[in-house]
């Protein structure tokens, strides 16, 4: 409608006239100049045609109506064409998120929000996440949403890695249909790696003590030893057992002397140990061998 009725401006102002040359009027149509011979009034000829400033300025004037007329008709066309070629637009906040290092079997997690700074609304959104198991959608705002302009929504992510010295990757993504418009996320998370190792050769360990403790980063086939040998300082009642507590559980126990302690660990993560004597102190022996 709009356009139509510039098409009909535009002819109105350039086709309307009859013009001669330069745009001028019609010099048939000028009048003519007369004089009285002999007491009869005769024409002479024509008056002087109009000068060329005054073609100018009439040329001017019309260009400028024309120009004027354009400016106007196309700022009323333009909202409707921003608004048509403006549809939703989502984007997630943070647009990635890094975990940073963990231990395994514990947890980490982040908020995201989604945002819609279009100018339509979507259709019902669709939160999908895909790539390592680790990471799981605890909370979820913005499955079957419809997203009008300026709204928001949030989904939560957690990182739960269940494997020591792992990296970790996964997208988080929310699309609509129709129409047709995604956001994505980018997550990553790594684990502590086993510590088993450390265990090994350490004067702290292999000492005369009655009760020593430690904590760290195990994996799940981490293969702990502990022995335990003269000189025994018993006290008023000998030494009959040594004791392994893992995470303030008794975890295994052997006698004394003569007895070792084996014990392997069932899952990767972080634990706390404490090996003791059950009367006075006894000389450890420690190592550990990783999980093939």
């Amino acid at each position: 409608m709009a356009a139509d009725s510039v098409a009909r401006g535009i002819e109105t102002l350039t086709g309307a006239r009859r013009c001669g040359r330069r745009g001028g009027p019609d010099p048939s149509w000028w009048p003519r100049r007369s004089s009285r011979v002999g007491g009869v009034l005769a024409h002479t000829g024509s008056v002087r045609a109009p000068t060329l400033r005054a073609v100018a300025s009439a040329e001017g004037s019309s260009l400028k109506r024309l120009f004027l007329f354009l400016v106007a008709a196309l700022a009323l066309l333009a909202p409707a064409v921003g608004q048509a070629a403006s549809g939703p637009a989502i984007a997630f906040n943070p647009s990635s998120n890094d975990y940073g290092t963990i231990d395994a079997n514990t947890t980490s997690s982040q908020t995201f929000t989604l945002r819609n700074s279009g100018g339509k609304a979507t259709s019902a959104l669709k939160v999908t996440l895909t790539g390592s198991s680790a990471f799981s959608v605890t909370a979820d705002g913005c499955t079957g949403t419809s997203l009008g302009p300026r709204k928001i929504c949030s989904v939560t992510v957690q990182y739960e890695p269940t494997a020591a010295g792992s990296t970790d990757s996964a997208t988080l993504a929310a699309s609509s249909k129709k129409p047709p418009t995604t956001a994505t996320a980018s997550l990553t998370g790594n684990t502590n790696s086993s510590e088993c190792d450390l265990f090994n050769d350490q004067p702290f360990f292999n000492r005369l003590y009655g009760a020593l403790g430690t904590s760290g980063t195990f994996a799940a086939g981490d293969v702990l030893t502990l022995s335990a040998g003269e000189p025994e300082n018993p006290g008023p009642f000998p030494t009959t057992q040594i004791i392994l507590s893992v995470d303030g559980s008794l975890a295994a126990s052997a006698s004394f002397p003569g007895g070792t302690i084996v014990y392997t660990f069932a899952t990767d993560g972080f634990h706390t140990l404490q090996w003791n004597s059950d009367s006075g102190g006894v000389t450890w022996t420690v190592s550990c061998a990783p999980a093939p």
